[in-house]
């Protein structure tokens, strides 16, 4: 039998070569996925409690947390109880409606038919930035004001109002004249629709429907004080911030992981091929 080695047909050989240069590619990605996998795990968050922290101290910071807050829990203080999902959207809510409201008092100052509004585009336009200004700013307010009142909490979540400062009675007392601002717009707005709706006969009445109106807008507006105030403690925020961003994190690395098991299954079916092909062109003629 002759051990000499015929040579390979061009087609063969040509596919192999493919082969390898498909082969070469893979590898290629797969060192790219690979070194983008550690970045991802050694990039810098993007948090502003703790500036732009690394995952490492990020993860130790939580791990502390955790541990202090689930200590505190078992001994029984609440101030670390989170509200539940539906009652933290309310503070949304409310800035959604007084939205609605400060558009409908622009509407009326700037001449804006609100049964039309665009055959005044520019007005109402106008009409709409003012309210999503002031409806923005006041949410903001608030929300700041709750914040800083939840810091005054003691360990069974009641507020030591002997602790508060000149800056925080302040914020409060800024918080109360803004509440009753829009109070006294949602009256203002309320009593005017329904002199225009309802019967001379009936027109009396409009008063305390309107006065109703404004007291349930006052008891709304003091509600986003009182969510951010009660919604946990500034520990437990941070926590829930930092478990958001370890979370998302890994779900990422998860992610980059998965893509390269995959690629590194096909580089090595792609080398089982072509050593496949190798072999045989080497068996021929033997």
């Amino acid at each position: 039998m002759s051990t000499e080695l015929t040579p390979q047909p061009p087609l063969d050989r040509r596919d192999q070569e493919r082969r390898g240069r498909q082969d070469q590619r893979r590898r290629a990605q797969l060192t790219e996925i690979e070194l983008r996998g550690r970045q991802l795990g050694e990039m810098r968050f993007h948090s502003d409690p703790l500036g732009s922290p690394d995952p490492a101290v990020a993860r130790l910071v939580y791990d502390d947390l955790d541990v202090a807050i689930t200590a505190d829990v078992k001994a029984g203080k609440t101030r670390h109880n989170l509200l539940s999902w539906p009652v933290r959207q309310v503070p949304k809510v409310v800035a959604v409606i007084d939205c609605v409201v400060l558009y409908t008092f622009c509407a009326v100052i700037l001449n804006v038919p609100l049964d039309d509004p665009l055959s005044s585009p520019i007005s109402a336009l106008a009409a709409g930035f003012l309210a999503i200004l002031a409806a923005g700013a006041s949410y903001l307010w608030l929300a700041l004001t709750g914040n800083r009142t939840r810091t005054f909490r003691d360990d069974f979540g009641e507020v030591r109002w002997s602790l508060l400062g000149a800056t925080s009675w302040i914020m409060i007392g800024v918080s109360l004249v803004l509440v009753a601002t829009l109070s006294l717009l949602m009256y203002d707005r309320i009593l005017a629709e329904l002199v225009d709706s309802l019967d001379q006969g009936q027109t009396p009445i409009a008063p305390s429907l309107a006065l109703a109106f404004a007291l349930i807008s006052a008891v709304a507006n003091l509600c986003v004080v009182a969510v951010h105030a009660f919604d946990g403690s500034a520990e437990s925020e941070l926590r829930r911030t930092l478990g958001r961003l370890l979370l998302r994190r890994q779900r990422k690395i998860q992610r980059w992981q998965r893509r390269a098991v995959k690629m590194m299954g096909r580089t090595e079916a792609g080398a089982d091929r072509t050593g496949a092909v190798s072999g045989s062109g080497e068996r021929t003629g033997a």
